[in-house]
């Protein structure tokens, strides 16, 4: 796919081994790591994003965190904060997901840009394997084919791999879309801006630049995580869920490279899942309610084909169930975004929902309700042609950046009017 754009997968051990020496020929490389953020990730600024970052072994970084709203950082913007690494980028009135993405490139001086989300964790190798990855494979932009995931609400914790292959014919087609999403872990060559720009939104962002980055005939490398250099966070504020063949237990994470940066997960639990029930509260369509027993925005497929003795059939039901239940998203996560909420097929409330006369399913059914549900509820089962107006009153997206059918309107590369980015010191104001 991506319009014959090459894509290659760099083998773990070759790129962990080579980002242990990711400073070698070619002298200084500094990689700008970019954090779009909001005033309720405060919480955690210090020991989650500037922690993960501080402690990465690639020996030329720089931090570049945009953040909104009616009071800065009292981390990043506290007089007794020195790290001339660190540009902290403050504005009061709204930005896009997007849109800060953007302001972070331009003020980055890195060589390389890599998402360093605020809510999620990256072990001390990340920067160094990352880089490697994309050296091996000759490539302009490297993103992770297999990833750690932890949900906050549940406590569990899973390992997706695409190329380990899906766990039901059902979900094969799907395993490119989980390739090419999940922004939490790309890193690039900063020379792909401006022409790469983010488009002005807030959903789906990470998607739509990598869709036009491969269309642009550039080559993207994959980088299979099975040691643990980064962990996705889920706590019901994210714009996607997640999907995992296998669960991971607490100590085999704890032993992982991610092991020392664990102490930080209760405080964004604390920040951003809170005291949320678990339970889905957006599964009503009408007169039917789709029910998950799956909380969280987490399903782990062994554990879950394990309580139902090895029904694939039944799992894959379970897992559509999920999808629409609703399970792991906030109450106001549809308004927040801007976006109107989907209903499944008809047949598909028929037969699972709880007002019907029999639940439980069938497989054609979930098979119907699974393709129905691409473009919402997981990352992965969405696409930006499925975004519509129009958009609710105080949306986190920007209703000028769509147009009916698909993302328009990129933000200009040079972050906005007024925008000026002074080396005597490193904070600055929009």
């Amino acid at each position: 796919g991506g319009g014959g754009a090459a894509a290659t997968t760099a083998t773990t051990a070759a790129s962990e081994a080579a980002g242990a020496a990711s400073g070698r020929a070619g002298g200084r490389r500094v990689i700008s790591c970019i954090a779009p953020t909001t005033p309720e990730r405060h919480l955690f600024h210090e020991s989650a994003l500037y922690r993960c970052f501080a402690a990465q072994t690639h020996p030329h970084t720089e931090l570049v965190v945009v953040d909104t709203g009616p009071t800065p950082s009292a981390f990043f913007s506290s007089a007794e904060f020195e790290d001339r690494r660190v540009k902290y980028i403050h504005q009061v009135g709204h930005m896009t997901i997007g849109e800060k993405r953007n302001v972070a490139i331009a003020a980055a001086s890195g060589d390389f840009i890599c998402h360093f989300d605020d809510d999620d964790l990256y072990a001390p190798s990340y920067l160094a394997t990352m880089l490697a990855a994309l050296d091996d494979a000759g490539a302009d932009f490297v993103k992770l084919s297999a990833w750690f995931v932890h949900d906050l609400q549940t406590g569990a914790t899973g390992h997706f791999d695409a190329e380990a292959g899906m766990p039901h014919p059902s979900l094969a087609p799907l395993t490119e879309q989980f390739l090419y999403t999940y922004g939490f872990s790309f890193l690039y060559r900063r020379k792909l801006f401006p022409a790469f720009s983010f488009a002005a939104t807030s959903w789906g962002e990470d998607q739509d630049i990598l869709k036009r980055v491969r269309g642009g005939g550039r080559r993207v490398a994959l980088h299979r995580d099975r040691t643990g250099i980064c962990l996705h966070n889920q706590h019901g504020e994210n714009c996607s869920r997640s999907f995992a063949q296998t669960t991971v237990t607490l100590d085999a994470l704890r032993a992982s490279p991610l092991g020392p940066l664990l102490p930080a997960l209760p405080l964004i639990g604390r920040a951003l899942a809170g005291g949320r029930r678990v339970e889905g509260e957006s599964g009503v369509y009408g007169d039917k309610e789709v029910r998950s027993e799956n909380a969280g925005g987490l399903f782990c497929w062994d554990s879950q084909l394990a309580a139902r003795r090895g029904d694939g059939d039944g799992t894959l039901t379970a897992f559509t169930e999920w999808l629409w239940s609703g399970n792991g998203f906030s109450k106001a996560r549809y308004d927040k975004l801007g976006l109107a909420r989907p209903a499944p097929p008809q047949q598909f409330l028929e037969r699972n929902g709880s007002s019907a006369a029999a639940a439980g399913g069938g497989t054609a059914a979930a098979a119907e309700a699974l393709r129905a549900g691409a473009g919402q509820g997981l990352e992965s089962l969405r696409s930006v042609e499925g975004m519509r107006e129009p958009h609710a009153p105080g949306a986190i997206t920007n209703p000028a950046s769509y147009r009916p059918g698909g993302i328009g309107n990129p933000v200009a590369a040079t972050g906005g009017p007024g925008l000026a980015f002074g080396q005597s010191s490193r904070k600055f104001t929009l």
